[in-house]
């Protein structure tokens, strides 16, 4: 009797019990259609329960993160295949950006094989002993592959064309510009813009360019970072980059992100070299319209180097009296540039720009007089990159500063 009597008061205290619960629910029921302010904070309070539980959980995975750079000048190299192996198998792979920046996250603990490829360059691979919640950085450096080939035969058609396309966005490399001819020894990327749909000039002289129907003034130009007002010579076969300090060029027609603020037309997002971390180099050259040199090297081996560019016009003395006609045009420009890797995760760069333009833009006729412009463009910027360790992304800082001075008048000049 004890027995049964001790299981029907634990009958009776469960219905009990049961019955209480169920008068507490509709409790709460009450009183939450009393004050719906509460559905929100329970529903507050499990989302955060979620991502507290989401973020221990990532927590307790590692980040893998570094620069890739050649051997032969320490250049960044944009992609640049990096993938992860375990056990022969790929798990993550991703590729090299515009500053040789990679990061490969979600890496559980475990031993892989790190495999960076590029075409051109020697294969790197390591072995990795990955622990829980690790933040390493790894800087590659690829040397240059030597290879000796009897005969190689290649044929197919390039998927992009002569560039590298995306959707509204054309991607533009120095060897590109050098297929299109122009005045200069070097090619120019004005030269090769206007070879693109939808980009049209004006003319030999003026320094506008058109650019989907838009307006000159419609189109953003940046250098590093830095706004470029007028980026165009007054004679339209030269802009102010010449093709020896240019990294890639990145066109974009329609599409563009709210980064590019400012602008409704299209963006031109021009990035320099960094320089030669190695050993010294450079070019000169001279021609009928434009003579100049470029200048590369290392500060500090490794760590510091600087890029410097200048072009003169030679219209008066050279091109001139090729034609034996007067040309009155004069424009230059000048480059320069200091690059640092302050340590395995930061990078600093200092950018300048200073061009100046003059000449005749309208020579004038019977009823109206010429026209001649003047303008001058000046520009700086400093450049901030760095790899967040408990994050694998890259944080960016742009400080930059432009001006355009112009003047435009009829008369005599």
């Amino acid at each position: 009797m004890k027995e049964k009597g001790l299981s029907i008061s634990s009958s009776c205290s469960s219905q009990i019990a049961m019955h209480r619960i169920a008068m507490h629910r509709i409790a709460m029921q009450r009183i939450a259609m009393k004050t719906p302010g509460i559905k929100w904070l329970i529903a507050g309070f499990l989302a955060l329960s979620l991502s507290i539980t989401g973020e221990v959980a990532l927590a307790q995975q590692s980040i893998i993160r570094g620069t890739v750079v050649a051997a032969i000048d320490g250049e960044s190299l944009q992609g640049v295949n990096i993938a992860l192996y375990e056990a022969d198998s790929l798990r993550l792979g991703t590729v090299s950006g515009n500053d040789g920046v990679y990061a490969l996250a979600k890496i559980q603990a475990g031993t892989y094989e790190l495999r960076a490829s590029f075409i051109g360059f020697e294969s790197f691979v390591d072995t990795l002993v990955i622990g829980r919640a690790d933040r390493i950085i790894i800087n590659l450096t690829l040397e240059i592959e030597q290879t000796t080939l009897d005969e190689l035969v290649v044929e197919g058609d390039r998927e992009a064309g002569t560039a590298r396309v995306l959707a509204g966005q054309t991607t533009i490399r120095p060897a590109d510009i050098e297929m299109i001819p122009g005045p200069d020894i070097s090619g120019d990327l004005v030269n090769y813009l206007t070879t693109l749909p939808g980009i049209v000039s004006v003319g030999d002289r003026g320094g506008q360019l058109f650019i989907r129907g838009g307006e000159p003034w419609q189109n953003l130009v940046l250098l590093d970072g830095m706004w470029v007002y007028q980026p165009f010579h007054i004679l339209g076969f030269f802009s102010s980059f010449p093709s020896e300090i240019l990294q890639t060029v990145d066109v974009y027609a329609g599409g563009y992100t709210s980064q590019y603020g400012g602008r409704i037309s299209s963006v031109i997002d021009v990035k320099s070299r960094n320089g030669n971390k190695k050993h010294y180099a450079g070019t000169a050259s001279a021609t009928p319209f434009v003579s100049g040199f470029t200048f590369e090297g290392p500060i500090v081996d490794d760590i510091l180097s600087f890029l410097v560019s200048y072009r003169r016009s030679n219209m008066e003395d050279g091109a001139s009296r090729l034609v034996d006609d007067e040309l009155p045009f004069e424009f230059g420009d000048f480059f320069a540039k200091t690059h640092a890797f302050i340590n395995s995760n930061t990078q600093l760069s200092l950018s300048m720009l200073r061009t100046n333009d003059k000449g005749s833009v309208f020579e004038g006729n019977d009823l109206e007089e010429p026209e001649y412009v003047d303008w001058k463009n000046r520009s700086v910027s400093t450049r901030y990159l760095v790899f967040p360790r408990a994050f694998p992304i890259m944080a960016e800082f742009i400080i930059a500063a432009s001006r355009l001075k112009s003047t435009q008048e009829s008369g005599l000049g």
